[in-house]
């Protein structure tokens, strides 16, 4: 602003679209001092979870009332909605919660943090620094396949027999299929479960794996429509399923130009 003062300045906050979430959702149990000063649940990826709802909007015909929004790239979270709207998602206060990552670790132990933080070296600041640094940069899938890499590289490394890659794998589908389940017993069932993201859209194997353990609550996919080849919003889902699995790219940077768009039209 200080470089351009006389050019509108917008900002797309990656939270908004969560602030429909009940207070059950979004209320941290840490005392009211700290609750009164911010620290609540705010859930990221908003910008995707609204593309997505857009795009299925868009395409006409019945929209799912009780969806899954499963965003899996280098950061990954489950959203829940209700018509459209979000009531809970895995990611709060910070994108580091949830499921597991890239280099990111999803939900922790609190005590174990603690004792994470009481291994670091130095004053407190500069161990607060390094476990941030291992929280943020140094864990997730990096930290257990013991590798850096995408997920192709890991799937690649497993189907060699590395068994950290293996668990890796295991670990990471646990935690969104848990996730998923999760939500769809809070929602009383699914209608929709929508995978996004460049893991979520491009993963062939990891959405077979995901949904694999969701069988028992007649959720299926289709192997010829989960291994096709395609672009936009496609049906993977199987004829018998009760729940339809949709692929969606997520349109963040759509959704940025639009909001930026309707916001400068509405200050002329």
């Amino acid at each position: 602003m200080k470089r351009f003062p006389d050019v509108a300045h917008y900002a797309c906050f990656d939270t908004a679209f969560h602030r429909t979430m009940p207070a059950e959702a979004t209320t941290y149990p840490v005392p009211q001092t700290y609750r009164d000063k911010g620290a609540r649940r705010y859930g990221f990826h908003g910008l995707s979870c609204e593309s997505i709802v857009r795009q299925l909007r868009a395409e006409g015909g019945a929209f799912s009332r009780r969806m899954v929004i499963a965003h899996l790239g280098s950061g990954c979270s489950v959203t829940a909605l209700l018509d459209g709207c979000s009531v809970d998602t895995t990611m709060g206060l910070t994108p580091t919660g949830g499921v597991v990552m890239e280099t990111r670790p999803g939900d922790l132990d609190p005590g174990l943090i603690l004792y994470l933080l009481r291994q670091q070296k130095g004053g407190d600041n500069n161990a607060i620094r390094a476990l941030e640094t291992i929280l943020n940069h140094g864990s997730g899938m990096l930290a257990l396949a013991g590798m850096a890499g995408d997920m192709k590289e890991v799937r690649q490394a497993a189907a060699k027999g590395n068994e950290q890659a293996i668990l890796a794998l295991k670990i990471f589908t646990r935690s969104v299929t848990k996730a998923i389940g999760g939500f769809s017993w809070l929602l009383g069932g699914l209608d929709a479960i929508v995978f996004t993201g460049g893991v979520g859209e491009h993963d062939v194997l990891g959405r077979a794996e995901i949904l694999d353990n969701l069988q028992n609550l007649g959720i299926s996919i289709s192997s010829a429509l989960n291994e096709a080849k395609a672009s936009g919003v496609r049906l993977i889902s199987a004829s018998e399923s009760k729940t339809a699995v949709f692929v969606v790219p997520a349109q963040e940077d759509l959704m940025i130009a639009t909001h930026v768009d309707q916001m400068a039209r509405s200050k002329k």
